[in-house]
């Protein structure tokens, strides 16, 4: 089973949702409550993500929050495969973080 890609109106909501928080860790908590809510749509945990990229602004704070948010999330599950790679900034200016992530059903 594959899950299909957002909709352009349920990527906005889940953009906005990110940017209206200020800091990295607020909108890494975010995007990964987004995460684990589409995921739960389709029947899937994070224990099916295979892969994930991470595309931040910040990198210093992307490597220290998500040591202690990753923690959390993945406690209970094997480590996936991730690559962080900082760029200046994202096509919305408030946005910190963007992510692709893979996974198996």
């Amino acid at each position: 089973m594959a899950i299909p890609f957002f909709s352009q109106d349920k990527s906005a909501t889940m953009i906005q949702e990110i940017s209206q928080m200020g800091d990295m860790e607020s909108q890494l908590r975010q995007a990964y409550t987004n995460i684990l809510k589409l995921l739960n749509q389709y029947g899937a945990t994070m224990a099916n993500l295979v892969d994930e990229v991470l595309i931040i602004t910040d990198k210093d704070g992307a490597i220290t929050h998500p040591s202690k948010y990753r923690q959390e999330i993945f406690s209970e599950i094997h480590v996936i495969s991730s690559t962080i790679v900082q760029i200046k900034r994202l096509s919305f200016p408030d946005l910190m973080i963007e992510t692709g992530l893979v996974g198996e059903i």
